[in-house]
């Protein structure tokens, strides 16, 4: 019985669907020709070239005829008010409609869209990669004024400073003058006004979420017409699509390079993310070894004296174990400024390379002359030379991180202002991200001798504990400042912040072991605990810390 009821079912439904493309083939037949009308002039969508239609709406319309058997003509009109007066008055059948209007289309019916391309953001050259529109603050963004994601960007992000223009050329050049300092539309269009005015100092730096779109509209009472346009355009072969698109040079520059790059970049924090989770196991053991240590020396003081000798040296070695421990208690940290460092060159690679594939894909070099290939050849190797550049920098980063979580006892010679830098070098693009302003006075190059891999983390302990404290209070113009001089036979580090400094009850503890302010935020209380270990027990210094007026004061004394 079931079986019978499933060939019915079967038969049935073929019978509709048989229903349903004859309902179109007789509606077809009696309509004979359907004129689309189309107001919009920009290449490569939609233009004419000695009276003869071109552009990819024109192909795109071509194909739906073949899928339909039926002609369909493209007709040109001076305005989308033109175009619907000829639609009221049946002279056309449907209306190409752009999704950038802001037209009332409620009497309209609409099909699915048949091109979908991203919004792209252009900047001068010199610029950074814009992964998101909202990082740019309190600078003026242009903008076509008829396009219809342009209230919802005004929506989204209210600090923006958007200024809108009437057309591409005029925001272009305005761009080109550094009168604005980001432009917003089609890849294509940029490419094309580029291209149009030889503007070589500008690039494509990021995209946004919002897509421009193209569809076919018919009026409300052709229902049919419009379901035979749906037919048409879900018929049409993903093949066909990437055929017109690479045609017409559509190909878009983020499905290549930055899609690689993003895709890249994602692989990488998925790496750090299981890293971090590593670093959080070995903290939460290294929390254990402590407190053990701490049990241990309590239960030597009941020992006998005769056994006071060997405790003392476990205790010695418990005390190194717990130092690298303390390293993997920075590991969240490190591995935020190891994502934030390398951000900066791998952009750098992936701009270069957009840019050199927009050269090349708006021709800008003549390869059949001797002079195109020389600047060509010229042009590449400069390119070539920027991308080792970066790399460099991004191999000297893993070396610099490398270094140092390399366990190492002995001592170098080393001058004062390069350690810091040094240590600047692996934290600046985490300050620079919050925000926090570097003021360097550096006076003592003279070399000390130091294990520079431990006094980098004494470093750095101090540095996160004041972006810490800027971020976490709210600080505006946060600041870091940074000083060295040699007084004597005496060098001193001293590293000032504005973030309002530590509460007098708490400042005599901070240096205490598992002590910590930020137990809400996964603190340890072991970093500064074994800062002070390093500079007063390894290197026979001071490590202190002292209000003043605006935030806190840490300094560090050694001898020369």
């Amino acid at each position: 019985m079931r079986r019978i009821l499933f060939v019915l079912f079967f038969l049935i439904n073929i019978i509709y669907a048989q229903n349903i493309d004859q309902r179109y083939k007789n509606y077809l037949n009696q309509k004979q020709k359907i004129n689309i009308c189309m107001d919009d002039f920009i290449k490569p969508f939609e233009y004419q070239q000695t009276s003869k239609n071109l552009g990819i709406s024109n192909d795109y319309i071509k194909e739906i005829s073949k899928i339909l058997n039926t002609d369909m003509d493209l007709v040109y009109t001076s305005s989308f008010k033109e175009s619907r007066e000829l639609l009221k008055s049946k002279k056309c059948d449907g209306l190409i409609l752009s999704s950038y209007k802001k037209e009332d289309t409620r009497d309209l019916l609409s099909t699915s869209s048949y091109l979908s391309l991203p919004y792209v953001i252009a900047t001068h050259s010199d610029s950074f990669y814009i992964y998101d529109i909202g990082q740019i603050k309190n600078k003026k963004i242009g903008v076509i004024k008829a396009y219809s994601f342009v209230d919802r960007l005004k929506e989204k992000y209210s600090d923006l400073e958007i200024i809108e223009y009437e057309s591409i050329d005029e925001a272009m050049k305005e761009l080109s003058s550094y009168k604005i300092y980001a432009f917003i539309d089609l890849a294509s269009s940029i490419a094309s006004s580029i291209k149009k005015y030889n503007l070589i100092d500008i690039k494509i730096s990021g995209q946004l979420e919002d897509r421009w779109e193209l569809k076919l509209v018919s009026s409300k009472d052709e229902p049919l017409l419009n379901e035979i346009l749906e037919y048409g355009i879900n018929s049409l072969s993903s093949e066909f699509k990437n055929d017109i698109l690479n045609k017409w040079q559509m190909t878009n520059i983020q499905n290549g390079i930055i899609s690689t790059f993003f895709w890249a970049l994602s692989i990488f924090f998925v790496f750090i993310f299981i890293l971090f989770l590593f670093g959080f196991q070995k903290l939460k053991k290294a929390k254990e070894i402590a407190q053990k240590a701490k049990n241990d020396l309590e239960i030597l003081n009941n020992e006998l004296e005769v056994r006071v000798a060997e405790e003392l040296e476990k205790n010695l070695k418990k005390e190194k174990l717990i130092m690298q421990q303390s390293r993997l208690a920075q590991m969240g940290e490190i591995i935020s400024m190891i994502a934030h460092q390398w951000r900066q060159p791998l952009s750098s690679v992936s701009l270069t390379i957009v840019a050199m594939k927009l050269k090349l894909d708006l021709k800008k070099f003549d390869f059949k002359s001797k002079k195109g290939r020389k600047e060509f050849k010229k042009y590449t190797y400069k390119q070539f030379s920027d991308i080792q550049n970066s790399i460099n920098n991004l191999s000297d980063l893993i070396d610099d991180f490398r270094t140092f979580y390399k366990p190492s006892r002995k001592k170098v010679q080393i001058s004062v202002d390069e350690l810091i830098l040094k240590s600047l070098n692996m934290i600046s693009f985490s300050l620079i991200e919050d925000d926090i302003e570097i003021i360097s006075e550096l006076g003592c190059d003279c070399e000390i001798s130091l294990y520079d891999n431990e006094m980098m983390q004494v470093i750095l302990n101090i540095l996160k504990n004041s972006q810490d404290s800027l971020s976490l209070n709210g600080v505006e113009n946060k600041k870091i400042i940074i000083r060295t001089r040699s007084i004597n036979d005496d060098v001193i580090m001293e590293f000032e912040d504005n973030g309002g400094g530590i509460d007098e009850d708490i400042l005599p503890h901070i240096f205490d072991p598992y002590f910590s302010t930020k137990e809400d935020k996964n603190g340890t209380g072991l970093g500064l605990h074994m800062s002070r270990i390093i500079v007063s027990d390894h290197h026979n210094g001071t490590l202190s810390a002292r209000n003043t007026p605006v935030g806190v004061k840490f300094v560090i004394e050694l001898k020369k």
